[in-house]
């Protein structure tokens, strides 16, 4: 028996719903893209946000600073070891460092 509390899947109710309610919510991709990707928000108490993708095994970790310092440390760290794809996220940009740049 499992521990965690069963929530019905709906997915008839959504599969049931008219075509004309998903056209209206619709929107261009470039919009979509800068709505949801150019435009994000730290936390004030947040200064970076490092998203590390492990890439023999491709499970990700996410490192949160308050100090640009020990996130500099962090990333250094995580190139050197030459399996991890980062993802730096910080108030003015996010910047990717894949695996083959390293």
């Amino acid at each position: 028996m499992s521990k965690n509390k069963y929530f019905p899947n709906k997915w008839n109710l959504v599969k049931s719903l008219p075509d004309e309610i998903f056209a209206e919510l619709a929107m261009p991709f470039d919009e979509f893209m800068e709505w949801r990707a150019d435009s994000w928000l730290l936390p004030d108490e947040i200064e970076v946000l490092i998203r590390a993708t492990h890439m023999p095994t491709h499970k990700v970790r996410e490192y949160v600073y308050k100090r640009p310092e020990y996130a500099r440390k962090k990333v250094r760290e995580l190139i050197a070891t030459e399996e991890h794809e980062v993802t730096v996220c910080h108030h003015d940009a996010v910047i990717h460092i894949p695996l083959n740049l390293i």
